[in-house]
């Protein structure tokens, strides 16, 4: 797991040091696509963004997100998403993971003051999820990524 965190780690900062831009043009004779890479929270200070991103933006006919955030607000589906985080079999967070795993995780949450007891029912990636927000949050990268910017207020 350490190894994956370095190299992810690594892969990120590699990115951010040698990207010129997150905003890439495909060109095919006269048809041109933009790629835009994203991220989901950003901090406020993030913002204006580049200008990269508002060039392609006024340039493009359509626009693709990776995900239909519209839809991701709706009662339902966010119904569906909890309900398929649950675990199966009245399983209980407590029992699939190691008794030092779930003593840590436990230690972990209260430091943060997230009850882990709200959590029983659920995967631990509902849990992962849930800690990785708040940590962002702690972070002060807690505004609109990129795009909900142009989704709703471009």
């Amino acid at each position: 797991m350490k190894k994956v965190i370095i190299f992810l780690s690594l892969f990120i900062l590699q990115t951010i040091l040698f990207a010129q831009t997150s905003v890439w043009e495909v060109k095919k004779d006269n048809d041109i696509i933009y790629l835009g890479g994203t991220i989901h929270l950003l901090r406020s200070q993030d913002y204006p963004l580049p200008i990269e991103f508002e060039k392609a933006y006024n340039h493009s006919d359509t626009i693709y997100f990776e995900t239909d955030l519209q839809a991701m607000e709706n009662p339902g589906i966010q119904s569906v998403m909890i309900s398929s985080m649950k675990l199966e079999n009245n399983n209980k967070l407590s029992q699939i993971l190691s008794k030092k795993t779930y003593e840590a995780l436990k230690k972990h949450t209260k430091s943060r003051g997230i009850n882990l007891i709200d959590f029983e029912e659920y995967k631990p990636a509902m849990i992962i999820l849930t800690l990785t927000v708040h940590e962002l949050k702690s972070m002060g990268i807690n505004t609109q990524g990129v795009d909900q910017y142009f989704l709703y207020y471009y």
